[in-house]
């Protein structure tokens, strides 16, 4: 009869293979944790863009600077209302509406700013510091808000932005400075804002593609 290997021989193989599993649990329950807390980010961040009155799309939703009609997330519906929307895709695109317009109005009709602002109808600092938490954005409009230099310092990390609309907001040429690490960023929109033309070709030293109109 053949020797059969003693017992003890088999034991580094078994360890090896324990420690192997134990490394695949590891890497998977890390996985998983970083994508429930992706989600989570995401999720928190949608909604605080809701209730500045603002829009989100994802990136089934959203394809060359337009919206797809009827654009379906790609899993069955029962399971994006169980576990929801921000497990199955990236919000790749934000607009938030005109509340300059409607703060006028309400200064018209006597409503205080701070209790408008108070209940989300102004974009605030901490909407903006949501808005950061996007990595992935790609297009973001902020026609008529109170962005101001400050603020977009909120924003300087969307490092795969594209374009930009800050049409009639606070911004000026110092607020500038926190786009210059935006590489991928195209298309820079700042009507009836304070940036200026020298303040605009100090960005284009450091965005030689982007296209920016005053």
């Amino acid at each position: 009869m053949a020797d059969q290997p003693h017992p003890a021989s088999r034991r580094p193989r078994l360890r090896i293979r324990v420690r192997g599993l134990l490394v695949i649990v590891l890497i998977a329950g890390c996985s998983l944790g970083w994508m429930v807390r992706s989600a989570q980010v995401q999720r928190d961040a949608v909604r605080t863009i809701q209730r500045a009155g603002g829009s989100v799309w994802y990136e089934w939703e959203w394809k060359n600077g337009r919206v797809v009609p009827g654009a379906k997330p790609p899993a069955p519906p029962w399971l994006v209302n169980r576990i929801g929307i921000d497990y199955f895709g990236t919000v790749v695109a934000v607009k938030i509406d005109d509340r300059q317009v409607a703060f006028r109005w309400a200064q018209s009709v006597g409503i205080l700013r701070e209790r408008y602002q108070r209940d989300g109808l102004l974009v605030s600092h901490a909407t903006l510091a949501k808005l950061g938490d996007l990595k992935r954005l790609e297009f973001l409009t902020l026609d008529g808000t109170l962005t101001d230099d400050s603020g977009l310092g909120h924003l300087k990390d969307l490092r795969r932005l594209k374009h930009l609309s800050l049409v009639d907001t606070g911004v000026t040429d110092a607020g500038l400075v926190h786009l210059k690490a935006m590489a991928d960023l195209r298309a820079l929109i700042l009507s009836r804002t304070d940036v200026t033309d020298a303040g605009i070709r100090d960005l284009v030293k450091s965005l030689p593609n982007l296209s920016a109109a005053r």
